[in-house]
């Protein structure tokens, strides 16, 4: 993977776990921040919600922090998840809840 791009925001929780995703697996990035005043164009272009996460390359962009973090997982040979069944679906379950959740 290399060329990756990852636009994220410094206060965007979903942002935090893609970076510690991409950390945890070692994958080289481009890091982009986005702060207030800051030209979109190129965010707005890529996500169709204009938020942030998102990883691009020249082939692929996701712009959704749990498929992010499935790509990596995928990506790494399944560093980010348990091995069983079972536990993969409490993991996914985990980040399913957390993901409903007002900050």
């Amino acid at each position: 993977m290399s060329g990756l791009r990852f636009f994220h925001k410094d206060e965007c929780p979903f942002c935090w776990k893609a970076r510690i995703a991409l950390a945890e697996t070692g994958t080289d990035y481009e890091l982009i921040t986005l702060g207030p005043g800051d030209d979109r164009g190129e965010l707005d272009r890529l996500s169709p919600s204009g938020t942030t996460p998102v990883l691009a390359d020249d082939r692929l962009v996701i712009w959704e922090s749990a498929v992010i973090l499935e790509y990596l997982n995928d990506q790494s040979g399944g560093l980010l998840m348990p091995t069983s069944d079972h536990g993969r679906a409490q993991a996914r379950l985990l980040q399913a809840y957390s993901d409903s959740q007002a900050a």
